[in-house]
């Protein structure tokens, strides 16, 4: 959330990650981000997220 709060809305952030991160998917979701994600197999996960605003 920290790199996202440093982005203009529009712009995008790739996050690598090990497992589905539910809550913060939740937590984009209330704040009005727009996200795509994309399971690779075991223990990777990315997540592309576009900024709202």
């Amino acid at each position: 959330m920290e790199a996202l709060a440093s982005l203009r809305p529009g712009e995008k952030l790739l996050v690598h990650h090990v497992r589905r991160p539910i809550h913060l998917l939740a937590r984009l979701e209330e704040e009005g981000h727009a996200y795509a994600l994309k399971d690779l197999g075991p223990g990777q996960v990315k997540l592309l997220i576009r900024k709202g605003g």
